[in-house]
């Protein structure tokens, strides 16, 4: 081998080091209700991918070593089952949960939806539980399909000491300053802003 190819090859190498070690990451975060509500997360990790809603990740740490760090950070979270975290706060409910297409990835999901007019424009940002099978906005004085138990998005709201509960009506906090009512008629919700 010339000194000209043990060069390159040492210079490969020291790029390809440098690039793994600049993928490594250690603080994650994603936005709550309002943008000055935001959940951050410090955990060493490769990022997948990046949203306000979402942070994608992959960690050498075994799932229980996560959730040991994340009982440390955020005391009030709690595992909900074996395979998520969550948070439940009317300002930054969240969860972490494993990602279903990969091996050892993870993501942090911001458990928020946009209550819409009927043209699109924001009304407000509420607490939602969100997911792959259920989207992040909903329209205002419409009728929905829920994507999961009813029984689920109940238990979801009991976890928010903010939300109130009555009958087939719960009433959370907004970023709107008020409150969104959102009525369960069997699988279907209508959401709203509260009339005060």
């Amino acid at each position: 081998m010339t000194v000209g190819s043990l060069l390159t090859v040492s210079a490969l190498a020291a790029g390809a080091f440098l690039l793994h070690v600049g993928n490594t990451h250690t603080d994650m975060w994603v936005d709550g209700v309002d943008t000055d509500d935001t959940f951050t997360f410090e955990l060493p990790h490769h990022r997948f991918t990046v949203s306000a809603k979402e942070y994608s990740f992959s960690t050498q740490l075994s799932w229980e070593e996560i959730l040991q760090e994340l009982e440390r950070q955020h005391p009030q979270g709690y595992s909900d089952g074996e395979d998520s975290w969550r948070l439940a706060s009317a300002s930054t409910p969240v969860v972490i949960q494993p990602l279903d297409d990969t091996d050892g990835g993870y993501v942090l999901i911001s458990q928020t939806a946009r209550l819409t007019d009927q043209s699109g424009h924001t009304l407000a940002d509420f607490p939602f539980p969100v997911s792959p099978t259920q989207a992040d906005w909903v329209p205002a004085a419409t009728v929905i399909d829920l994507a999961f138990p009813a029984k689920d998005l109940v238990d979801f709201y009991e976890k928010i000491p903010e939300a109130r509960i009555a009958d087939d009506v719960i009433s959370v906090p907004s970023s709107a300053g008020k409150n969104v009512d959102i009525t369960i008629t069997g699988q279907e919700v209508f959401v709203g802003l509260a009339q005060q």
